[in-house]
């Protein structure tokens, strides 16, 4: 196990495209074309399952930035059988926190509570943890794992947990774990992340675009039943932050209790190789 540390680079990477809220969102209206929030029932065979929907709540297009929001029931994990190691670095966040001046702390850029590690592998990261959370696509053999967010960067571990315990939500306690994995094919960049709650409750997250955007979503299912929001980005970095436009598939979907975010990212004129290597992956879970 690696020494764990502040929120990395990577993260922030993560914080600065995706807008994370878990919190009580239990009266926001559902809008779009999938109906009131629920359950999806799906009969695969001879047997029915349910499934928490995933719902496209929210967009806005704009020339300066563009956004969208989406949502879904979470049921809570049980975090009362995380590993000695996890709570160990959780007391000590809070400890190295406690025993900070109030000058240090106004000049800290660390969030109390809160600590982010990298993993070698998603073997490494559960028993880091002492969860089992189920990677559809970790044992998919023509995928690369070449780095977090899949850069060609060795150095760069292939897994990254961050774990919140901040005093917001639920006192000092842990509130939730986010585990992103990085994979490549063929320089097209995929990332999977993989968040599981402390409480049952609405989970929502949305991603922000500098610059204008426009989303299609639809919700598929894949071969093995589960209801998938996918949500595509089709952007203009018309404020010249970037170079190029991109092509952005993104896929939402809750199994158990495991809220997953599949995103796809390459060059706009790489659509067509992004789409089918998209469908492919979904095709996997």
């Amino acid at each position: 196990m690696k020494k764990h540390s502040k929120l990395t680079f990577a993260s922030m990477l993560t914080a600065a495209g995706a807008m994370i809220c878990l919190t009580n969102c239990v009266n926001t209206p559902a809008t779009g074309e999938y109906g009131p929030p629920g359950m999806y029932e799906h009969t695969n065979g001879d047997e029915s399952q349910e499934f928490s929907e995933v719902r496209f709540v929210e967009e806005k297009t704009d020339e300066e930035e563009s956004f969208y929001r989406v949502e879904a029931d979470l049921p809570a994990t049980d975090f009362s059988v995380i590993s000695e190691s996890l709570s160990d670095m959780i007391e000590q966040e809070w400890n190295r926190w406690d025993n900070m001046t109030s000058e240090q702390r106004m000049l800290s850029s660390s969030i109390p509570g809160m600590i982010s590690f990298d993993c070698a592998t998603w073997t490494e990261c559960e028993e880091t943890i002492g969860l089992t959370i189920y990677n559809p696509i970790e044992g998919v053999d023509w995928l690369d794992k070449v780095g977090y967010f899949g850069m060609d960067v060795p150095e760069i571990s292939h897994v990254q947990v961050t774990a919140n315990a901040s005093s917001q939500i639920n006192g000092r306690d842990l509130n939730d774990i986010t585990i992103t994995s990085g994979y490549n094919s063929d320089g097209i960049r995929i990332t999977l992340m993989a968040v599981v709650s402390s409480r049952d409750d609405i989970y929502a997250i949305g991603s922000t675009y500098s610059g204008t955007a426009k989303y299609d979503h639809k919700t598929v299912f894949s071969e093995s039943g589960i209801p998938v929001l996918v949500v595509i980005t089709d952007g203009q970095n018309n404020l010249g932050y970037y170079n190029g436009n991109y092509y952005d598939p993104t896929a939402y979907w809750v199994r158990d209790n495991v809220f997953y975010t599949l995103r796809v990212i390459g060059d706009k004129s790489e659509e067509k190789e992004i789409q089918e290597l998209f469908d492919k992956i979904i095709s996997e879970i």
